[in-house]
């Protein structure tokens, strides 16, 4: 081979090299732009932190197991909306955070202006209030909304032939929501409607004053449920009680034992046994040494949303439209006005376990 030749070869493999780097560095830095970046504004402390922290592990097992690349920026909320904006500022301020995922109507919906502001997509859950998505572009609800929760217990309540009902509701926009759907769907009498705040725990005096009323719809946090159950008991009360998932959750039962009869609840599928759930309890179990409450199959669908929206070429806000999910939750997409419908059903209390209502 003479010299011309040796040159000609060396620089071809030199291109071929050089080529191979750059496809490789384009390859890398294309991966990079493609990582999603989300903050996570939830409640880790306060009345509401069991809750946050439940959802927190789902999110995470779902994260190691379908995509540990998917980057989380997580801040505690602690409950309550001056924190959470605080907290979510910090994030939307330091990081370039493609959306936001948050928590509980109290913090959701002051978030909502940030979520503007910003224009990113705030995608949130355990967010009853129906006007929600209505308020903006960015707001997705993965979550039933009060229309669809309160007016499936007044239905209930309604083909039980209850003619009366006492309302116990917290006062935030939560249990106001809930409150008023359940309002215009009963077809009854309310005869009495009580009210509470988010740092109250002793309801003996507004139970002491139900009387004459054929069932309790209550609704509150985590606190307030342990609170109901045990001081109906002390008081020697037998009410019939209709609520929702957060009477079947574990912090609840792990304080006052067995639940007695004549408790109804609406709950999502992921509350239900199915082979899905059973292996995400195992898989569950396995990792953090405890059972799974109710808000952890929220945290766990959400990761698969994330998933979705981070494999999919649009911006963020036009992906959570085109996404399609089989989730412990059931079948997960997005209508036009960035709801996703959860399906819901009766339990009720049968020899200290919840089993689907029969009728």
């Amino acid at each position: 081979m003479d010299k011309t030749t040796k040159i000609i070869a060396w620089v071809i493999v030199a291109v071929v090299i050089i080529g191979g780097v750059w496809y490789e560095i384009s390859r890398k830095a294309e991966e990079h732009t493609n990582v999603l970046k989300v903050g996570v504004i939830i409640p880790l402390t306060g009345p509401v932190g069991p809750t946050g922290k439940d959802f927190l592990n789902g999110l995470m097992l779902a994260k190691e197991k379908i995509n540990p690349s998917v980057e989380l920026y997580i801040e505690d909320s602690q409950s309550n909306a001056k924190d959470g904006v605080t907290a979510a500022k910090k994030i939307l301020d330091t990081q370039d955070v493609d959306m936001i995922i948050s928590l509980q109507s109290a913090v959701v919906i002051p978030l909502l202006t940030l979520a503007d502001e910003y224009n990113k997509p705030l995608l949130a859950t355990a967010i009853s209030q129906n006007e929600f998505t209505q308020k903006s572009k960015n707001a997705f609800r993965f979550f039933p909304s009060a229309n669809q929760e309160a007016a499936l217990a007044a239905d209930f309540a309604n083909k039980r032939g209850f003619k009366k009902i006492s309302t116990i509701t917290i006062l935030d926009e939560y249990g106001v929501s809930m409150k008023e759907q359940f309002d215009k769907k009963f077809e009854g009498d309310i005869v009495q409607e009580e009210n509470f705040t988010a740092a109250d725990t002793d309801l003996r005096t507004i139970l002491t004053k139900i009387s004459n009323s054929d069932a309790i719809y209550f609704i509150g946090y985590i606190p307030q449920y342990i609170s109901l159950f045990k001081q109906l008991k002390e008081l020697g009360k037998d009410n019939v009680v209709i609520s929702n998932l957060i009477t079947i959750s574990g912090s609840v039962r792990a304080e006052i034992g067995n639940l007695t009869n004549k408790i109804y609840a609406t709950v999502p599928e992921s509350a239900l046994m199915s082979e899905k759930t059973k292996q995400f309890r195992k898989d569950y179990i396995e990792k953090y040494g405890e059972e799974p409450d109710w808000a952890a199959p929220f945290g766990y669908d959400t990761m698969f949303i994330l998933d979705a929206v981070q494999k999919n070429e649009k911006k963020p806000i036009e992906a959570l439209y085109n996404i399609k999910i089989n989730g412990l939750n059931g079948n997960i997409s997005f209508n036009g006005d960035r709801e996703a419908f959860i399906p819901l059903s009766i339990v009720e209390i049968k020899n200290g376990q919840f089993v689907p209502y029969q009728g």
